[in-house]
């Protein structure tokens, strides 16, 4: 009799040791896969904040120039406006005889002295006060016996200054001062 039982054995041992090599192979392979699907995930990650950031940029980069264009345009407004303040002054100091005139050229400048405020701009000097070099230019002086104030005060307003909201010069003013007494 021959009986085969252990070369059954056999057989069932090598299929078990190809299953096994097989399943190690396997593991091997999803855990390459792991590694890669992690380092994946990284960069994706990475990539992802990458041009978060750049958009960030590109968004504020953006808004700076829709700012600066605003205010690009805003400055034209405002030296327009400025423009025609003086225009009014100028009509205003011809006609100084004729009061029916004077009211309404002064209200006309009130209007768009307001305007210009609502832009942030103000004048920056007035009458009375002292002469500052910063924010205006003496194109006249006259004697302290012409006129009872301090010296470097002024007296009169040729044409009015302005500045922003920050407080930079727009446009210097042109004044007449007092002279400073010498005796």
């Amino acid at each position: 009799m021959k009986w085969k039982f252990w070369e059954k054995e056999n057989k069932l041992d090598a299929d078990v040791s190809e299953l096994k090599q097989q399943t190690d192979q396997l593991q091997e392979h999803l855990t390459g896969i792991g590694e890669q699907l992690q380092k994946q995930t990284r960069l994706q990650y990475k990539t992802s904040k990458n041009t978060e950031e750049k958009l960030n940029a590109l968004t504020e980069m953006m808004e700076k120039q829709e700012q600066a264009s605003a205010s690009a345009h805003n400055m034209g407004i405002i030296q327009q406006l400025i423009r025609q303040i003086d225009d009014m002054d100028m009509v205003n100091a011809q006609l100084i005889d004729d009061p029916s005139w004077e009211a309404l050229l002064k209200k006309w400048s009130e209007a768009l002295l307001q305007m210009i405020s609502e832009l942030g701009v103000k004048e920056c000097i007035q009458n009375g006060e002292m002469f500052d070099p910063k924010r205006a230019e003496a194109i006249e002086t006259i004697s302290p016996s012409e006129h009872a104030a301090i010296p470097y005060e002024i007296v009169k307003i040729h044409q009015r200054g302005f500045s922003d909201a920050n407080g930079d010069i727009i446009r210097k003013a042109q004044v007449t001062t007092i002279k400073e007494n010498l005796q």
